[in-house]
């Protein structure tokens, strides 16, 4: 490609789309958006009223009456997969927020179609860049722990029963639309997040649960991961308690705390604790389009393309095998075809 700007349409003008990766996309150096689509009229009427771009019905419509470089995906969990057909059917490279799909086959699927189409295929898994997960991941590579034993993590950032009470018909209330519940929304996060420090997982034991929520969907989640070094990782995730996002790492020497609401990461080390200030210029949503942007125009593969993507649903797929079953359950079984 040449080194103009990259031209991309946005599929679905709200959620995600519209309060992480437009604000980054419109500063990008790099980027330009040029277009939008929304099954919604009205949605996508007031983003034509507020930013005066053209506006579809449908991603191939849009495809096909503007010129496009690639789309970034912000649509519910079961149009990603039809999204992704429909993107590569009409050459273009994708970027889909997370999860890739709800399920290891279809995310299978979408990797092989991007292939065959030739085109770039990037999961949002954001929470990886974040500015305390970037400075962890940074301090872990550099040794500062010694060698790291063990990953926690937590995410309960809907903070409550908000979304499903104020919409019980929303696409996010149906275990059909949301396999896992709050694990397929929130401990989804950590578990790409943990993935970028420990690798690939090999098996999970899991507990999910509805405890509160008036949807028939999974509010509370814990997954124990075993990794091929041995190393183990404890995710969990809530849909009914306080707001809160953090990640512990263990090490032999010293642990990191990182705090996602304020940014901060503490520092353990000889029972002391001391909080760490680095400066951060962007946030995740800017760390995720500029991979995309260096993965179209610097050939550098997406550091969370469709590999990446399907292994969170893997994990995820597992998880609810886990629960179902009451055992460990190996990744590798979820993965088999």
């Amino acid at each position: 490609m040449s080194d103009s700007k990259l031209r991309i349409g946005l599929v679905g003008l709200r959620g995600i789309n519209m309060w992480l990766y437009w604000p980054a996309l419109r500063v990008h150096p790099r980027v330009e958006v040029v277009a939008g689509c929304d099954l919604n009229p009205e949605i996508s009427g007031k983003f034509h009223a507020d930013h005066g771009l053209p506006v579809f019905a449908s991603l191939p419509e849009m495809a096909a009456k503007v010129k496009l470089d690639g789309v970034f995906i912000g649509t519910p969990n079961p149009a990603h997969l039809p999204n992704i057909r429909e993107a590569a059917a009409a050459g273009l490279n994708v970027c889909v927020t997370k999860p890739i799909t709800n399920t290891v086959a279809d995310a299978l699927e979408a990797i092989e179609l991007c292939r065959k189409a030739g085109v770039v295929l990037a999961t949002g898994h954001e929470y990886r860049y974040r500015p305390d997960v970037l400075d962890v991941r940074r301090r872990v590579a550099a040794g500062e722990l010694g060698e790291v034993t063990q990953v926690h993590a937590f995410m309960g950032h809907q903070g409550g029963l908000t979304k499903l009470t104020a919409a019980p018909n929303a696409w996010r209330a149906s275990r059909q639309n949301v396999p896992g519940g709050c694990a397929n929304l929130l401990a989804i996060h950590g578990f790409d997040a943990v993935n970028a420090i420990l690798g690939d997982p090999v098996s999970v034991s899991a507990t999910m649960k509805r405890l509160a929520t008036p949807s028939p969907l999974d509010d509370t989640t814990a997954h124990i991961f075993e990794y091929a070094s041995g190393k183990v990782a404890f995710i969990a995730s809530s849909y009914v308690c306080a707001p809160s996002d953090w990640m512990h790492v263990y090490g032999t020497q010293a642990n990191l705390f990182a705090y996602t609401a304020t940014h901060s990461v503490f520092l353990e080390k000889e029972s002391r604790l001391a909080l760490t200030a680095t400066p951060f210029a962007q946030g995740s949503g800017y760390n995720v389009v500029d991979m995309f942007v260096r993965a179209l125009r610097d050939g550098v593969p997406p550091e969370t393309g469709g590999r990446e993507g399907l292994m969170a649903v893997a994990m995820l797929e597992a998880s609810l095998r886990s629960q179902e079953l009451g055992r460990r359950v190996m990744i590798s079984e979820v993965m088999a075809k």
